[in-house]
């Protein structure tokens, strides 16, 4: 048993981006008179359009202000002291992890009077040089996805490279939906994040990253795929950082709905299946659910409008699909009638290199090597056959197609179904307390159940597997003076898998000849079929598999005013220089849950001869949970001349 392991780190940072794993914007900038000089103490204000949701700043003695942790959408900016027009700017689009600049210029008259400025969002962030991609909600909506799956546009990003298998695409498929490349490190390296808390666990028996879960592409508001240049406070990642946002809610009720199905009618047959003279499979593809955002409402008790919001999703898939189109198996080799009872004539007909040699008749030869004695005719005797390899092997298939001249390949069974039902809830709540104090709280959940590999429609293979999942995340943000804020949130996600036998559990071991003592001293609850694995032919399968994997986190982040920087020359007569100072403090501490197997019994004979077999038991390592401290300490100093 491995002990936990704790990682601290501290980390500090001159000339940083943004905050981490943020998926929240910024507005910043500097508030000015018409001769250019700063003006501290204005009041700003930003407004989501949607919600009505004012956050508001004030201005420094530098002249600088900076509203944090800003939803995704459009905002309104307003700017009022007295002594000077109010400064109103519209329409101002503010996007999964942008950091807007914005200048505020002031007109000297009457707060009375208003200066309205229509103008579009830059495009160009200059407060930070995070390069990534942001996959906007009109992609996301108006581009073709299979089954919702929004990280399929993760392949928009430059430097993105999708290497896991395509056919493995669905929204459950959580390894292979997030197998991308990013500028040149390998697959399933990278972080992901929804709102702004780990979405993402490890891979059993691996160092694979995999998704936790999967929204239905009508929830997500946006999001971003970061290739380079991290924050100090951005970590658990050899390559890049995929943020996903999903919306808030609004002051009006919206909603979607929808339906798809795969007609089997239009399905083209495989290729091996015609090969075989199979006839296509009956599969099936039905895909539905609906989304719902709004303001909170209970009658008679509570409206929410300007404060509380909900968002809720549903989708639900079933499908049936052949094992070759998804996974390319299904053509396997297994021994043919005359082979069960040791003769393999018809193979020594086709050349020498197939006779069988008896290993009982070993004995040494010149040069320090050994010889052996060939098998009469190639037919094993029927006194040298286990009796309990004989009970073995009635449990397994005979062949189905001729397959080549020497009998491989001659099980075909790629159009056998892998049948899936999948059902998936999200739900989140926001509320603003005031101006100063805003939070919002999610919930997610999933569960698929599968079976398939019924090979040889015996116990001796096929298997169920069932994925519960479940997910939380909270989230506060408070304002504290001028240009203070504090931000905690929490997550925490965890991944159960338990797989068995589709027909093989309590399986009674005595049925093929193991003694009694033997099959009584194995846990009742995890009898099977034994796995066997042959060399060279299809074998039984243990499909006991119980792991948890998961997460948690709690991060806090303050960020405030620095002192202002001594200027070490004056600025030139065209220039004025400016000099914006922000001060990021962050803790993070993180949970990991790695995986572990519970055992697994994999029975095979390891020698030929009379009443010779090997029962070997397996047990998985119990790995210590990774415990990782991070402490990210670091300010932002931008320098502009302009």
């Amino acid at each position: 048993m491995q002990k936990p392991t704790v990682l601290v780190s501290v980390l500090f940072l001159c000339a940083v981006v943004s905050l981490a794993q943020e998926t929240r914007g910024s507005i910043l900038g500097r508030v000015i008179d018409s001769s250019g000089a700063v003006i501290p103490g204005v009041a700003v204000r930003a407004t989501n359009t949607a919600t009505n949701v004012t956050v508001s700043a004030q201005s420094n003695a530098e002249g600088n202000y900076n509203i944090p942790y800003l939803l995704p959408g459009v905002y309104t900016l307003k700017a009022e002291l007295a002594g000077f027009k109010t400064f109103v700017r519209e329409n101002i689009q503010v996007r999964i992890d942008d950091r807007i600049a914005i200048d505020i210029p002031m007109e000297v008259g009457q707060v009375s009077e208003r200066v309205t400025v229509t103008a579009e969002t830059p495009l160009l962030e200059s407060a930070t040089a995070s390069m990534g991609q942001v996959i906007d909600q009109r992609r996301i909506a108006d581009l073709p996805i299979a089954h919702g799956n929004p990280f399929l546009l993760m392949q928009l990003s430059a430097g993105v490279v999708y290497t896991q298998n395509p056919g493995l695409d669905r929204p459950f498929e959580l390894t292979h939906i997030v197998g991308y490349s990013m500028d040149g490190v390998r697959a399933n390296r990278n972080e992901i994040t929804m709102d702004g808390v780990p979405d993402s666990a490890v891979k059993r028996g691996t160092t694979d990253v995999i998704a936790g879960g999967t929204p239905p592409s009508d929830i997500v508001q946006e999001f971003k795929v970061q290739t380079m240049t991290f924050d100090a406070a951005v970590g658990h990642t050899q390559g890049g950082v995929t943020s996903i946002t999903l919306k808030s809610g609004g002051n009006e009720l919206h909603g979607t709905a929808y339906y798809g199905l795969l007609n089997p009618a239009l399905n083209a047959n495989l290729f091996f299946a015609n090969k075989a003279g199979q006839a296509k499979g009956d599969f099936t593809y039905n895909r539905w659910g609906g989304t719902a955002t709004g303001p909170v409402f209970l009658p008679k008790l509570y409206h929410g409008k300007d404060h509380t919001f909900f968002t809720y999703a549903y989708e639900g898939i079933h499908e049936s699909r052949a094992m070759g189109a998804a996974y390319g198996s299904g053509t396997m080799t297994v021994p043919t009638a005359a082979e069960r009872e040791g003769d393999f004539s018809a193979l020594l007909k086709l050349g020498a290199q197939y006779q069988i040699y008896d290993p009982f008749t070993r004995k040494p030869a010149a040069g320090g090597r050994f010889q052996e004695q060939p098998v009469a005719g190639n037919i094993i005797p029927p006194s040298r056959i286990s009796p309990i390899a004989r009970k073995i092997l009635e449990y397994w298939a005979l062949p189905n197609a001729p397959g080549t001249a020497d009998g491989i390949n001659n099980l075909i069974r790629v159009n056998d179904p892998e049948v899936i039902t999948y059902r998936n809830h999200i739900a989140r709540v926001d509320h603003a307390f005031s101006e100063r104090h805003r939070m919002f709280g999610r919930v997610n959940t999933f569960q698929r159940f599968s079976y398939s590999s019924d090979w040889f429609r015996s116990p001796a293979t096929g298997g169920d597997s069932l994925w519960p999942q479940k997910a939380l995340s909270l989230d506060d943000v408070f304002h504290f003076g001028p240009a203070t804020f504090m931000n905690v949130r929490y997550g925490f996600y965890n991944l159960g898998i338990a797989q068995g036998p589709l027909t093989g559990r309590g399986f009674d071991l005595t049925t093929l000849g193991f003694p009694k003592s033997y099959a009584d001293r194995i846990d009742p609850s995890v009898r099977a079929f034994p796995a066997i694995s042959i060399s060279g032919y299809a074998g039984s399968t243990d499909n006991w598999f119980r792991d948890t994997m998961g997460n948690m986190s709690l991060e806090a982040h303050l960020t405030q005013p620095r002192p202002a920087l001594r200027r070490r020359r004056a600025p030139l007569p065209h220039q004025s220089l400016r000099v914006e100072q922000q001060l990021d403090r962050g803790l993070q501490l993180r949970h990991h849950l790695y995986p572990r197997s519970d055992g697994q019994l994999n029975l095979g004979a390891d020698r030929t001869g009379p009443g010779q077999h090997a029962v070997r038991n397996c047990h998985g390592r119990r790995r210590g949970p990774l415990r990782q401290l991070r402490r990210a300490v670091h300010r932002l100093v931008v320098v502009r001349a302009g």
